[in-house]
């Protein structure tokens, strides 16, 4: 009896003491808990199965990438089976009145690595923003969504074959100037690093026994231009924006091919959604990109090294129609077509002429936390030897989300 007076004393006092310490921090204006960021944990889960073997899925490449990394595989080519995607963390909080700042720290079943981690002004003049560190280029509405807001488990083929497995994804310095109007009229321009290995590239290369002897930037390598606007007409917004993406491109794949150059992207984006009332709308989104890439091609055949001048362009877009119907569903679907021809020339592929890709999805959201996914994918972008293998996939995904999470872009 005395025993269970104690524990009922002792819990009565740690509840008094929790009380108290709760109601003197509301009072603190100092208090520590009032400068703890805002914390989100996303979680990716799939399955996915394959109508072609893992082992004959390991030996596909990209028809669409130039020259492919020499450190990652850049295809996207998962294999069949139960998939760990990733999870991430966000941390975000005002510094002062001035900034904020955001980190995105990401985690694979064997590694981790700094997604983004950039501040960002609250309160220059005239609608001006700066934005530094490393960020996800706003040069297009897709480029800088993470990955468990796309509307499809993958990322578009033009992407992935003028950007890589990251997109824009950069270090540097950005100012966008919204202007005051009454309507959305933005206007920003980018100086970034230009790391990305698909099209850019700021490392020197050397290969011995060679003529390849490719200088490094130790600058900013890679600008960027855009412009986003917006009207409403009635229930429908029309959102659309242009940008021009230049820098210096050093190439190379193995020990016997490089490039040296320079690169220039245009991009054309456009959205149309109609909302039927507060959660069903329907939408059509896509994006057109154009790649001209010109410089020296180096290649060696084993006995000797050749030079080539080259001038290379591709392109192409995706187009994307997403309804939701009811509170908790939506679907949708995707087509991408690439036109190839230069990279399919320069890389001795003989029918890759045209990669194409056509996705279907159907979402179950039972919470604002939480998304189900079923999607179907016909993927015709990948290469056994020097010819297209079409396949088809089907995939279950599983989203979840837990604590503070910012509303998504429109």
């Amino acid at each position: 009896m005395i025993s269970k007076l104690l524990f009922l004393l002792s819990a009565l006092a740690a509840l008094f003491y929790a009380s108290a310490l709760l109601s003197a921090e509301h009072k603190d204006p100092f208090s520590q808990t009032k400068f703890l960021p805002d914390i989100r944990l996303n979680l990716n889960l799939s399955y996915n199965q394959k109508d072609i073997s893992n082992e004959t899925s390991s030996t596909l490449q990209p028809s669409y990438m130039l020259l492919r990394s020499k450190d990652e595989d850049q295809s996207g080519n998962s294999p069949s089976g139960f998939q760990f995607n990733y999870l991430d963390i966000k941390l975000a909080s005002s510094v002062d009145p001035f900034l904020d700042v955001i980190a995105v720290i990401g985690f694979q079943q064997s590694e981790a690595s700094i997604e983004e981690a950039y501040f960002r002004t609250r309160k220059l003049p005239f609608g001006v923003q700066l934005k530094g560190g490393l960020f996800y280029s706003s040069v297009s509405r897709f480029n800088a969504m993470h990955a468990h807001a796309w509307d499809f488990s993958s990322r578009p083929l033009i992407h992935q074959s003028l950007f890589g497995d990251e997109g824009v994804h950069e270090i540097g310095l950005q100012m966008s100037w919204t202007l005051p109007l009454p309507f959305f009229l933005q206007i920003g321009a980018e100086i970034l690093q230009g790391s990305n290995e698909a099209s850019f590239g700021d490392s020197g290369i050397q290969i011995d026994a060679s003529p390849v002897n490719i200088k490094g930037n130790q600058y900013g390598n890679m600008a960027t231009a855009y412009l986003k606007t917006s009207w409403d007409i009635g229930s429908l917004t029309i959102l659309w924006g242009v940008a021009a993406i230049g820098g210096g491109s050093r190439l190379q794949e193995a020990d016997d091919v490089a490039f040296s150059g320079e690169t220039w992207i245009a991009l054309a984006e456009i959205t149309f959604k109609y909302m039927i009332d507060s959660y069903r709308y329907v939408s059509l989104q896509g994006e057109y990109l154009y790649r001209n890439m010109s410089g020296t091609k180096y290649f060696s055949d084993s006995s000797a090294w050749t030079t080539q001048r080259q001038s290379l362009q591709n392109s192409g877009f995706f187009l994307q129609w997403i309804v939701k119907p009811l509170l908790q569903w939506r679907a949708g679907l995707r087509y991408e077509l690439l036109q190839n021809r230069d990279i399919a020339r320069f890389r001795s592929l003989s029918q890759a002429d045209y990669p194409q890709s056509l996705s279907a999805m159907l979402e179950y959201l039972p919470s604002k936390f939480t998304r189900f996914r079923m999607q179907y994918q016909y993927n015709e972008s990948l290469v056994a030897g020097s010819r297209l293998k079409p396949y088809h996939e089907v995939q279950l995904q599983a989203n979840f989300n837990i604590g503070a999470h910012s509303a998504h872009s429109f």
